[in-house]
């Protein structure tokens, strides 16, 4: 079966219907070079909070650390990005946000399609394999933040960006090959079955992404770090993290869960405590299926 383009004008409708602000306005393209490139532009122009960029193809994604890494080939998966204006929002603060709508955008995704979805911090989804690959991470989509802190004293956000990328109708034994050390993919077809329908899924995003682009302030970030723990995978494992600057720090330890400012929090051999704001964690898992050790960096 061919698949079929984006149908953005059910979008349109479902989301007036709900009346959503985040999705409003819609700009729909066939194909950009990437979504988070052009909400930005958007964004420097005075596009509105909630103002977003949904594309059925992407090619030039790219992930936290700029690289060109992220596949969104026509018709199959998710590609979209949105202007937030969050009021009050101290820079300080924007760790707390990333996080907030990635916990959001998995408890959507399941919601949407029974895929039971994990986080990896800081803003990654995934899910654990089935069968022999008990105990195997999978990387399902991504989120990337991206804010325009105004030069001004103190410093204050202008607005952030937030592209999200979701692997959905694409089976992952035909996706292109992914770098040696990233994890490997996964998509909704391979973990539901059935191809889904993206236009609900980008609605059901979209409507988590409104509920949670408030989540980082005080009254309510408790409730969110403790949605955000539950889903934290390799959580009460050994796990390495380290920065993405090359010769910075790397902390060897247990991972506890996030701080109050959205940390990482890993407890090393001897006690002591260190917290993590930025980087890269990984993590050696073995599990025992079918009497085989099954292990995933």
């Amino acid at each position: 079966m061919v698949p079929e383009a984006l149908d953005h004008a059910w979008i349109r409708a479902e989301l007036a219907a709900r009346r959503g602000v985040v999705g409003t306005p819609l700009c729909f393209e066939a194909q950009v070079g990437s979504t988070s490139d052009l909400a930005r532009e958007l964004a420097i122009a005075g596009a509105p909070h909630g103002t977003t960029v949904v594309a059925d193809e992407q090619v030039a994604g790219r992930g936290r650390r700029g690289a060109s890494r992220w596949q969104t080939p026509p018709r199959v998966s998710i590609a979209l990005s949105t202007v937030l204006r969050p009021p009050g929002i101290d820079p300080s603060s924007l760790g707390r946000l990333g996080l907030c709508i990635a916990i959001a955008t998995a408890e959507a995704i399941e919601g949407s399609t029974g895929a039971h979805v994990m986080v990896k911090w800081p803003n990654d989804l995934v899910v654990e394999a089935r069968g022999d690959l008990v105990g195997t991470i999978l990387k399902l989509g991504g989120i990337l933040v991206e804010p325009a802190i105004l030069a001004v004293v103190p410093p204050r956000v202008g607005h952030v960006v937030v592209g999200i990328g979701v692997n959905a109708n694409l089976a992952a034994a035909s996706m292109a090959p992914t770098d040696a050390d990233a994890l490997a993919p996964v998509a909704l077809i391979d973990i539901v079955g059935h191809a889904v329908s993206r236009e609900r899924l980008v609605v059901e995003i979209l409507e988590a992404v409104g509920g949670a682009s408030d989540g980082w302030s005080d009254a309510t970030w408790p409730s969110w770090r403790a949605r955000y723990e539950a889903r934290m995978v390799w959580r009460g494992v050994e796990v390495i993290a380290e920065g993405e600057a090359s010769g910075s720090d790397r902390h060897h330890g247990r991972l506890m869960g996030i701080d109050p400012s959205g940390a990482l929090v890993i407890v090393g051999d001897d006690g002591t405590a260190s917290r993590v704001m930025t980087g890269r964690l990984r993590a050696n898992l073995r599990t025992q299926s079918a009497g085989r050790g099954v292990s995933r960096v």
